[in-house]
C-alpha cells in the first residue's frame, strides 16, 4: 500500500505555519445574518463553558453577502477547539474545496470589462483607488478553485441555523430541485489566511478619516489593544520630532478643520471629494456636514508582524459608543493608507 498517495481530502499533522494567526477564523456562512453567527458562536461557547472575547465581521460586498465571514477569537484555547490547532502550534486538519467556490459563468476578461464599466469611483481618492484594487485583485482570484483548512472532529462544533423568510427565498431559487433544499443553515470553520502582501499601501496601519472629535485616544487604544500580538511591551516611537515610548499599537489623531480635504472613506455620505465620480455617487456632503468637525485616526501596529493585515479583516468597521452619551453612536470605516514615497 502506498502510504504517500495524496488526494484532496488528506490529514496533516504539523507545525503550524509563521503566517497563520492563532486568532481569526475563517468561516463559511452561506445565507446567514451577522447576528446568526454571532448566536451561533454565542450559543457553542456556553454549551462549552468557553470564556473568550469575539468579534465577527460578515462580508458584504456592495449591500450583498459575500457567504463568508471573519472571526476574531482572543483565547487560543478556544480558537484551537474550533479549529484543531493547539497552543504549541500543532493542527490536524484537512483540506476541503471552499464550499462558497463556484465556477463564474462569464469569462474572466469579460468580467474584469465589466468590472472596470460599473466600479464607479475616484480616481483621485487614493482609498477608493485601493478598494478599487483590492475588489479587482478578489474578482481574479474568484476563478481560481479556493481550498480551505478545517479541522478534524473538532472539540467544538457550531450549531446549524433556522432559515428566515427571505433567506428561504434564495434557497427556493439557488435549488430547482426541492428535494436537494436544505432545511437549516451550516457553518464551515477553517482558519483565516494572511491577506496578500502589497507594496503600494501600509498594511501595518489602518486608518480612519471621519472620525468625531468626542472619540478619545484612550478609547481608541483600548479598542484595538486586544488585535497586537503584544500590547504590553514598550517601543520607541516619534511624536513632534521627540522619541518617546509607547505600547502597540500606535495611536495617532490628526484634526481636520470643517473645509479640510477628506483624503478616504466615510460611513454615511461615500468617498471623494463630494463632486463628480467617486463612491458616493455625486451626492456630497450636505452643509450640516460641512460644519462638523473630524479627526484623522492612525493606528499603527508592529511592522515586524501581520497584526495590521489581520486585524482590518474584523476591524474594517468599527462601532464607538460615547461613554457620556449612549444615545451618541457611530461607525468608524477604516482602510490602509498608501505608502509615502521617501
Amino acid at each position: 500500500m502506498n502510504r504517500n498517495r495524496r488526494s484532496n481530502h488528506f490529514n496533516i499533522t504539523k507545525e503550524l505555519k509563521p503566517q497563520i494567526n492563532q486568532h481569526y477564523l475563517y468561516i463559511t456562512t452561506g445565507y446567514a445574518y451577522e447576528e446568526q453567527v454571532i448566536l451561533a458562536l454565542t450559543e457553542t461557547f456556553i454549551r462549552h463553558t468557553a470564556k473568550t472575547k469575539f468579534k465577527v465581521s460578515v462580508v458584504k460586498r456592495k449591500g450583498v453577502y459575500c457567504g463568508y465571514a471573519y472571526v476574531w477569537i482572543e483565547n487560543k484555547q478556544v480558537f484551537g477547539k474550533l479549529t484543531g490547532i493547539d497552543i504549541d502550534g500543532n493542527k490536524k486538519v484537512k483540506m476541503i474545496p471552499d464550499p462558497t467556490w463556484s465556477k463564474p459563468s462569464r469569462p474572466l476578461e469579460e468580467a474584469i470589462e465589466k468590472f472596470e464599466e460599473e466600479d464607479d469611483y475616484d480616481p483621485q481618492s487614493w482609498a477608493d483607488c485601493v478598494d478599487h484594487e483590492t475588489m479587482l485583485d478578489e474578482l481574479k482570484e474568484s476563478y481560481h478553485p479556493r481550498m480551505m483548512e478545517v479541522a478534524i472532529n473538532p472539540a467544538y462544533k457550531l450549531p446549524k441555523y433556522e432559515y428566515r423568510k427571505e433567506q428561504e427565498e434564495h434557497i427556493n431559487f439557488a435549488y430547482i430541485d426541492e428535494d436537494d433544499r436544505p432545511e437549516h443553515g451550516a457553518f464551515v470553520v477553517g482558519i483565516a489566511h494572511v491577506p496578500r502582501e502589497k507594496i503600494k499601501i501600509q498594511q501595518h496601519v489602518i486608518f480612519c478619516n471621519r472620525v468625531p472629535t468626542w472619540i478619545t485616544m484612550t478609547q481608541l487604544k483600548n479598542l484595538f489593544s486586544p488585535y497586537a500580538s503584544d500590547s504590553h511591551a514598550l517601543h520607541k516611537k516619534k511624536v513632534n520630532k521627540k522619541y518617546t515610548t509607547d505600547t502597540y499599537p500606535f495611536i495617532a489623531i490628526n484634526s481636520l478643520t470643517k473645509n479640510g480635504n477628506f483624503m478616504g472613506r466615510c460611513q454615511d455620505r461615500g468617498r471623494g471629494r463630494g463632486r463628480g465620480r467617486g463612491r458616493g455617487r455625486g451626492r456630497g456632503r450636505s452643509r450640516n456636514d460641512l460644519n462638523k468637525r473630524y479627526n484623522v485616526v492612525y493606528v499603527t501596529f508592529d511592522n515586524s508582524t501581520i497584526d495590521g493585515r489581520m486585524a482590518l479583516l474584523v476591524c474594517r468597521k468599527m462601532v464607538v459608543v460615547d461613554p457620556s452619551n449612549l444615545n451618541r453612536v457611530v461607525t468608524l470605516v477604516f482602510n490602509h493608507p498608501k505608502r509615502t514615497s521617501t
